[in-house]
């Protein structure tokens, strides 16, 4: 069902249905798939973006890259909410998925592609990304995101969506929870344990040896003096 109707937004985005006639039917419940790309398989997912043709949609995808945004938040986003001197963006309440109004800090990546979106940003209109649509910006940016996932070689099967994961997986790893949840706007917690828990095998075995040599080092400061 999930899969119908995203094919079905699909087509009332590009303009060839009236409505997503899914919208309203109850849905089963699927178990959620969560998938990660490597920082390497962004580099080269970034790298193929930058040779595509289709400058705002490539250009929305680096975005999502950068900075773990949700679509709508990134596709809609206009100039009125970025503020390259300072380094962020604000997204309003009525775009984020929470409701709630977050400020978003832009990292180089981030701060590149939006400096080069000046270069065709259209008279008449405040999108960051603009497209020849019904809507007047990107809104679905799907045949870009298929070439550039072609030619960095990435799974076929990630979607939009796993950028978002990816980047919450890559912070997880660095950062404690709460600041991963700052910055992805997560309100529930759990949202966010599941990229601070994604430790690999190399991790927990770093952290089992930093167990041992912890207390090596206690049992070393609580010996006895040698006579």
């Amino acid at each position: 069902m999930a899969l119908v109707s995203a094919v079905l937004t699909a087509g009332v985005e590009w303009e060839r249905l009236e409505k997503n006639v899914c919208l309203g039917v109850e849905k089963l419940h699927e178990q959620p798939r969560e998938t990660f790309l490597t920082p390497a398989e962004l580099a080269n997912l970034l790298a193929a973006l930058d040779d595509d043709a289709n400058r705002p949609e490539a250009d929305a995808i680096r975005l999502l890259a950068a900075t773990g945004c949700r679509r709508t938040e990134i596709f809609s986003l206009t100039w009125a909410q970025v503020d390259l001197g300072a380094g962020t963006l604000r997204l309003e309440a009525g775009m984020t998925k929470n409701g709630r109004r977050r400020l978003v800090l832009l990292n180089d990546i981030a701060k590149e592609t939006l400096e080069r979106a000046v270069g065709y940003r259209r008279p008449g209109s405040d999108f960051v990304f603009p497209a020849d649509n019904r809507q007047g910006r990107v809104s679905w940016a799907q045949r870009s995101w298929e070439r550039a996932k072609r030619r960095a070689g990435i799974d076929p099967k990630i979607r939009l969506h796993d950028l978002r994961h990816s980047v919450g997986s890559l912070l997880g790893h660095i950062y404690p929870e709460a600041v991963v949840a700052k910055m992805l706007g997560h309100l529930d917690s759990r949202t966010t344990r599941k990229y601070t828990i994604n430790f690999n095998n190399e991790q927990l075995r770093e952290a089992a040896d930093a167990v041992s040599r912890r207390i090596g080092e206690a049992g070393a400061e609580a010996a006895p003096p040698a006579e």
